[in-house]
């Protein structure tokens, strides 16, 4: 036998063997399914329109039309399949977040952390309270320390109604270039 290929195919085989006792296990969503992804769209409208159904003309125009825009755009997400929920990673995540929020039970209740299947190093935050973490995020992070920022960080965010800022803002730069 050549001599030549007798390296690569010992290599070959090695790394074969290696792949073989490889004890991965993929990200995926485990338990009971949370309301989140089960409640249809129209539902979740039906809902923000009776806060605002005393409001009137333009103004409950204005919140219908966000509030469409809001529900369809989480609703896509959860339902995009990258969202997973109950697994491990998730439950830490909701973990770190009761710590975080260990004071302000009533802003706990409100909140959710759901990890996501994404490379992109980011986090961000629904109007809903629903905290969605990339994978790309947390593979950078070296401490649960940098975690409880970014999660604290986000729920600025949703405390302070920045979601609905930025849609307005958005809305406001459309019409006026």
């Amino acid at each position: 036998m050549n001599h030549k290929l007798l390296l690569p195919l010992l290599l070959c085989a090695c790394i074969t063997a290696q792949a073989q006792t490889f004890n991965y296990k993929p990200l995926k969503a485990q338990g009971e399914i949370p309301e989140d992804f089960t409640s249809r769209y129209s539902k979740k409208v039906e809902i923000e329109v009776e806060k605002i159904k005393h409001l009137s003309g333009k103004a409950l125009k204005k919140e219908l039309k966000y509030h469409a825009y809001n529900e369809f755009i989480v609703d896509a997400y959860l339902t995009s399949g990258k969202v997973v929920y109950g697994d491990e990673l998730s439950i830490y995540l909701n973990d770190v977040l009761e710590k975080v929020l260990a004071k302000d039970k009533v802003l706990r209740d409100e909140m959710r952390v759901y990890a996501v299947r994404d490379a992109d190093f980011n986090a961000y935050t629904t109007s809903k309270g629903i905290i969605f973490v990339n994978m790309g995020l947390l593979s950078q992070l070296a401490t649960e320390a940098q975690l409880a920022y970014v999660l604290a960080h986000e729920v600025v965010h949703y405390a302070n109604n920045h979601v609905r800022e930025n849609y307005d803002f958005k809305k406001t730069v459309s019409k006026s270039g």
